[in-house]
């Protein structure tokens, strides 16, 4: 069952109307309603309540949208957790280096440590 609707109208210019005139029959978008619910979600999506998670929008190259096309087909793998799954990654990564990069400082100090031993002198 589908919530109902209410009608509210604007003034827009013939630029607008061009623009949005334009995108009908893209995405899915069949007439001007369609591209502008569209535009409103964007617009709420990207200015989401105060802790309720943080939207941003990544444009993304030619081969990279096909390549997340051929993911969501293959795999059911939306962009947005396609966009997770690799900053979750990116981050496991990062961490790994920095943990191997404190090691090996870690070691280094050691070594130096054990190098510079010395027994006090007395004269």
């Amino acid at each position: 069952m589908t919530t109902p609707s209410v009608m509210i109208s604007f003034r827009l210019t013939e630029e607008e109307i061009l623009e949005i005139d334009r995108r009908i029959g893209f995405d899915g978008m069949r007439n001007r309603t369609d591209v502008l619910r569209r535009s409103v979600h964007r617009f709420l999506d990207q200015t989401a309540t105060p802790g309720e998670g943080k939207v941003i929008t990544v444009d993304v190259g030619t081969s990279l949208n096909e390549e997340l096309k051929v993911l969501e087909e293959l795999r059911k793998i939306t962009p947005e957790q396609a966009a997770i799954a690799g900053i979750g990654l990116y981050y496991e990564q990062v961490t790994a280096e920095i943990i191997a990069r404190r090691e090996a400082g870690l070691g280094l100090v050691q070594k130096i440590a054990a190098d510079t031993k010395h027994e006090d002198h007395t004269e």
